[in-house]
């Protein structure tokens, strides 16, 4: 029970979508009938836009929260958490994280199940730059935020607006890491700001398992590869990670395309220098490379395959070189679309870039596309620039 009323009269169910459900029992006692209140802690907005827990005003003080607001129709508070010290305890939904960098410092968060439904912890990186990998073109030589979960990657660079989703262990301890290493960092790099929230198991908003960054609710969007840096920064090292959507009703397939340029997409090896232009398939992108399964050039029913001898082919999965597409030496970034309903992209890379290669990553729209078959023009109009 999170709140209840005693009252002389009968109430109706009142449904809430933003936070969850209210919910009224009539109950006999010594006074007649007593109508009791129930709501979810769901989540809520503050008055000044922040994320919280809905709880009544008692529970957010014993919890240490800070109540900005109402929600529940007026029966409870908006509770914000937050953590100021470099580590701790992340007991409470929605809690952020923030703090200053210092060269050193080590900064470990557990991770706790705030009910036993939690499937995964979603990270919302609003502020965190850490360190660069400039000089290494890739590795995370100085700072890092490291994860206990073995599936998800290391990171490092400019992750601000991106967000990663850890599985939940019933094993393990869950826990992520802000390691300073002693370097230089530029002013953005001091502060950091992270937001946790819970994902519970079975619901519209649950990625699949194996998906480290998860988009969801909305037909068209864009995603981009961690430390893009609006095409200015490198694809890290040592990545394998699952960025996936939702499919949503009456979508059969998937259409994406990068950004204009070699700005969006640059993955490859060394022997990519001076070839300007798309590579795919097994042969040639072994080292760095992202994996569509099933996909194809918009309106063409063959791609060309790279490698020795000419090669055609219905689909690809494996892509690399300085553009996108299913043609091997295309010289600018075309459509593709993916026929099947399990829509994830797959980013890999090896252990080592050249300084030399400008192997930005990727920075991808995409537009999922009816099972009638409509015919919609988002993705060309992207491609065009």
């Amino acid at each position: 029970m999170r709140f209840e009323r005693v009252i002389l009269f009968p109430l109706v169910l009142i449904f809430l979508p933003l936070w969850g459900q209210i919910v009224v029992r009539e109950e006999p006692s010594m006074f007649g009938l007593v109508t009791r209140f129930f709501f979810n802690n769901g989540q809520c907005t503050s008055i000044i836009g922040r994320n919280g827990t809905c709880y009544t005003t008692e529970e957010c003080s014993q919890r240490n929260g800070v109540a900005e607001g109402e929600c529940a129709n007026g029966l409870g508070v908006c509770c914000i958490f937050q953590i100021t010290t470099c580590g701790g305890n992340v007991i409470e939904n929605c809690t952020t994280v923030r703090g200053t960098r210092f060269n050193g410092q080590v900064c470990e968060f557990n991770l706790e199940e705030c009910s036993s439904n939690i499937c995964f912890f979603r990270l919302d990186f609003d502020s965190l730059t850490l360190g660069s990998t400039l000089a290494s073109n890739g590795d995370c030589s100085s700072d890092t935020i490291s994860f206990s979960s073995p599936s998800v990657p290391l990171l490092c660079g400019s992750l601000s607006g991106q967000h990663i989703y850890l599985p939940a262990s019933i094993v393990t301890d869950d826990s992520f890491s802000l390691n300073f290493g002693l370097s230089t960092a530029s002013p953005l790099a001091n502060a950091y700001q992270i937001q946790v929230k819970q994902i519970p198991c079975g619901q519209s908003f649950t990625p699949p398992f194996g998906c480290n960054q998860f988009f969801f609710g909305q037909l068209t969007g864009q995603f981009e590869s961690y430390n893009y840096m609006m095409g200015t920064g490198y694809h890290l090292n040592n990545q394998n990670y699952d960025i996936c959507i939702r499919t949503e009703e009456g979508i059969c397939s998937i259409a994406y395309v990068a950004f204009p340029g070699i700005q969006g997409f640059a993955f490859g090896p060394d022997s990519f220098l001076g070839k300007m232009e798309s590579v795919n398939g097994v042969k040639e992108c072994t080292a760095d490379y992202v994996l569509v399964p099933n996909s194809a050039n918009a309106f063409q029913t063959l791609c060309s395959v790279s490698g020795p001898g000419f090669v055609l082919t219905p689909t690809i999965t494996r892509y690399c070189g300085y553009y996108l597409a299913c043609d091997a030496g295309s010289m600018t970034n075309l459509p593709i679309i993916a026929n099947n309903t399990d829509f994830r992209v797959t980013v890999v890379t090896d252990d080592f870039d050249s300084t030399t290669n400008m192997m930005v990553g990727l920075q991808f729209a995409y537009q999922q596309l009816p099972c009638s078959g409509a015919s919609n023009a988002f993705f060309l109009t992207i491609a065009a620039g």
